[in-house]
């Protein structure tokens, strides 16, 4: 009896391990993040994003993604024209752990947790311009302006869910966080928050 239990045991870990390294591989995606924040501009558009991953089993990833961002904000108001623009990029690395589960043949859906970092850098240019409409003849406009370069690293977190189809081709949904302490966050316009991403993709 003790003979067959283990031989039992064995060959369910056995099955449990091939169905894990089954699951291992390459993903390449692309796709959108939304909800970053930047000083002067506000929240920005959609921002366009490439993205790879390597699966080690069903448990264990590592992701990585690119995403350029750019965005722009001018306000006319009776007195003056205010603004700014900028642009740059946001490299990301994370470890990610979860559990895809086999929902039907060949269907995977993955809930998982990710921690990492960023590296965020650009330019930004940002202009207070009085109008020559609003002030007496003869008066000078006030033009207060800046423009410089920003880079820093940051903590990452993420949340997320991945489908995956039989054919490879696979859907992320995930909501991410960026984390700066009081130091950082006074030497960049990028601002701590939350954003969601949207990525779709092929699992090699």
């Amino acid at each position: 009896m003790k003979k067959v239990l283990l031989v039992a045991l064995v060959t369910g870990f056995s099955s449990m391990a091939q169905a894990s390294n089954d699951y291992a591989g390459i993903r390449i995606g692309a796709g959108a993040t939304t909800g970053m924040k930047v000083d002067g501009l506000g929240t920005l558009k959609a921002q366009p994003k490439i993205e790879f991953g390597y699966d080690f089993n069903r448990i264990f990833s590592v992701n990585g993604s690119l995403m350029r961002f750019d965005g722009e904000h001018n306000q006319i108001s009776s007195k003056a024209l205010y603004g700014g623009k900028a642009d740059g990029y946001d490299a990301r690395i994370e470890g990610e752990i979860g559990y895809a589960f086999n929902i039907a043949d060949g269907w995977d859906l993955k809930p998982y947790a990710a921690l990492g970092g960023a590296h965020v850098s650009g330019s930004i240019e940002s202009h207070n311009v009085g109008l020559l409409v609003a002030l007496p003849s003869g008066t000078q406009n006030n033009i207060d302006s800046y423009s410089g370069n920003f880079s820093g690293n940051y903590l990452t977190t993420a949340a997320g869910l991945r489908l995956t189809t039989p054919v490879g081709i696979y859907a992320d949904a995930r909501v991410q966080s960026l984390y700066m302490t009081a130091n950082q966050e006074v030497r960049t316009p990028v601002k701590e928050n939350a954003q969601f991403g949207f990525t779709v993709g092929f699992k090699f």
